[in-house]
């Protein structure tokens, strides 16, 4: 065995008008390919997905967060795009993955959502009508008890996807070891 059979390189690709290649491997081209030039690397455009976000009195939201990512089947959910809700509570997402995806949003004080489509070039809007938020609310500390400032805590599962992670709900503890969100859903989720 040649020592270049052992070579394993990983790429990700990154353009502002293009959808990420967030996860590494998922172009493979062979030593051979790229020693001679003959791979082509490929990034594609994505589709647009536009709705509307609204409150429990039909009051439109403005500056919801909103993105889209699979976070299906046990991985995170990256976005490199997270959309905001305008005055009327509109929103687009222009470089959305095609195929099954879960568009979440998240708005202060209310509570979190999320949509499993399938985005596709005939995708329907995707609205939301969020409902008041919930509060969970930790206090880390150290097997003392002291309070453990910067600690961090992320959902990791909820409604069978990944798709709250850091990028959307508070990271870290405060300086009192204090972590609080109050935008949390009704239902269960794992940390």
């Amino acid at each position: 065995m040649c020592s270049s059979d052992l070579i394993r390189l990983y790429f990700r690709l990154n353009h502002k008008d293009f959808i990420s290649d967030r996860g590494y491997g998922q172009q493979r081209p062979t030593w051979k390919q790229l020693k001679s030039l003959d791979y082509v690397f490929v990034i594609k455009k994505g589709i647009e997905i536009h709705g509307r976000v609204v409150d429990a009195g039909d009051q439109p939201v403005v500056g919801a967060k909103v993105k889209s990512g699979s976070g299906v089947g046990g991985y995170y959910s990256y976005s490199d795009f997270i959309a905001e809700t305008d005055e009327n509570g509109e929103y687009v997402l222009e470089k959305v993955k095609a195929g099954k995806t879960a568009i979440t949003v998240i708005a202060e004080g209310l509570s979190a959502d999320l949509r499993l489509i399938t985005a596709n070039k005939e995708a329907e809007p995707v609205d939301f009508q969020l409902q008041p938020g919930h509060t969970i609310r930790f206090h880390v500390t150290n097997p003392d008890g002291q309070p453990l400032a910067g600690a961090s805590v992320r959902p990791e599962e909820w409604r069978g996807t990944r798709s709250l992670f850091h990028d959307l709900v508070p990271g870290k503890t405060d300086e009192d070891g204090i972590w609080e969100w109050d935008g949390a859903p009704a239902d269960e989720i794992q940390f």
